[in-house]
């Protein structure tokens, strides 16, 4: 997912502010940090799941086209 601590951080601080200034005007959904630590983390996980699937993919790809080529060959 490529979200460092400090973008995290940052975008957290923002969102504490914007939270205080229009809390009045925009009642907001809120999530504990918690939460949002959980989310970032399944995330991220399910980013590195869905990367090793399009590895062996692009391997399987791969090893069908050359078992293709080898049967022309035979």
């Amino acid at each position: 997912m490529g979200v460092s601590c400090a973008n995290v951080c940052k975008i957290r601080r923002r969102w504490e502010s914007r939270e205080i200034n229009n809390l009045e005007e925009h009642p907001k959904v809120t999530i504990s940090e918690e939460t949002l630590n959980n989310v970032l983390i399944r995330a991220s996980e399910h980013n590195a799941q869905s990367s090793s699937i399009k590895s062996q993919l692009h391997i399987a790809r791969n090893r069908l086209g050359l078992e293709f080529i080898v049967s022309f060959n035979s």
